[in-house]
């Protein structure tokens, strides 16, 4: 499962909006919004009668950032010591996520009914313990990683106790990795390499349906809210870049192959640096910037031999593939 972008707020818009970034126009974390006209997956599900609520546990998600659109409750008030806050706090300003799950059981208590779409945004695993990491003393990492899965068995525990659980749908998964330096890179936002941009996605659906499966074909950020708005039966807009994942829920085999795209221009905005772009086919990993790099996952998964120079036909075809999804007319 790919992230597009390995930053909060462009993730979070191509999650909710079903488009890529340079379609949303949302591709870094600083000095961008989500346009009023994009359709949200919460617009449509309040539309469709559900109560929608989002709790956010950081400041590149505040409300200022459009990505509240459609949400009918929406906390993101964070504390900061001084108070003074502006874009250049981004990811510096968070709050611990048994704090945002306390206030996320508040919530659907208050509503009175099953019939809710809930966004639980979780940081703990985050800038000031991963990006300090040392690849060869990731404990603190870990240890935060840890601290996220208890706050997610809180949120369990609250569903079982009120009889919510069974006939939920559960999802759980990550905006993007953490390098830990395996490629240099220690935290997140400059690289898309696959420790950064290949996530978890765990689906738990109503009634336990299809539990334990395991699914290996090729999906991405994109193909959440398709797949959300099928399993709640409905309407999906014709613009959506994703597909509904629920046919692998279902058992079926395999989907027709595609690609996924990821990209970075933290350090093109930032600092003068090349954009990154990238494209996989699930086993072929093509990076490109001032350079190309190519990886077969399969036989090299951490990505330390790039085979550019020696499988050149393939480099070229994975470059024609990314050409036409840059140059491709965004889905209005």
């Amino acid at each position: 499962f790919y992230s597009h972008v390995p930053q909060s707020l462009p993730a979070h818009a191509a999650i909710f909006s079903s488009r890529l970034p340079f379609e949303t126009g949302v591709r870094d974390s600083v000095g961008f919004k989500v346009k009023d006209s994009e359709r949200t997956l919460a617009e449509i599900l309040s539309d469709r009668g559900y109560e929608t609520g989002a709790i956010v546990s950081s400041y590149a998600l505040r409300r200022g950032t459009g990505i509240g659109q459609g949400f009918e409750f929406f906390d993101d008030k964070l504390d900061a010591d001084d108070g003074d806050v502006d874009e250049t706090s981004v990811g510096v300003i968070a709050r611990d996520g048994e704090a945002s799950e306390r206030i996320a059981e508040t919530w659907l208590q208050s509503i009175g009914t099953p019939r809710a779409f809930l966004f639980l945004h979780l940081t703990n695993a985050h800038a000031s313990d991963a990006a300090t990491a040392r690849p060869d003393d990731p404990d603190s990492y870990n240890a935060e990683v840890e601290h996220a899965d208890e706050v997610v068995g809180r949120l369990v525990k609250y569903l079982k106790g009120h009889q919510l659980y069974d006939q939920s749908t559960i999802i759980v998964t990550s905006a993007f990795g953490q390098g830990l330096g395996d490629h240099v890179e220690t935290g997140h936002g400059l690289l898309v390499y696959d420790d950064v941009v290949r996530v978890p996605l765990i689906v738990k659906q109503a009634a336990g349906e299809g539990a334990g499966r395991r699914v290996t074909d090729l999906a991405q950020q994109i193909d959440l809210m398709p797949t959300i708005l099928d399993l709640a039966k409905a309407p999906a807009p014709d613009n959506l870049r994703g597909r509904s994942l629920t046919p692998l829920l279902a058992g079926a085999r395999r989907f027709p192959a595609r690609f996924a795209y990821s990209e970075s221009l933290l350090g093109h905005y930032h600092f003068g640096l090349a954009p990154v772009f990238a494209i996989t086919d699930g086993r072929h990993h093509l990076i490109r910037t001032n350079e190309q790099e190519l990886y077969d996952l399969e036989t090299d998964p951490e990505e330390q031999h790039n085979l550019a120079g020696d499988q050149p036909e393939l480099v070229a075809e994975l470059n024609s593939a990314l050409d036409r999804m840059l140059n491709s007319k965004p889905i209005e």
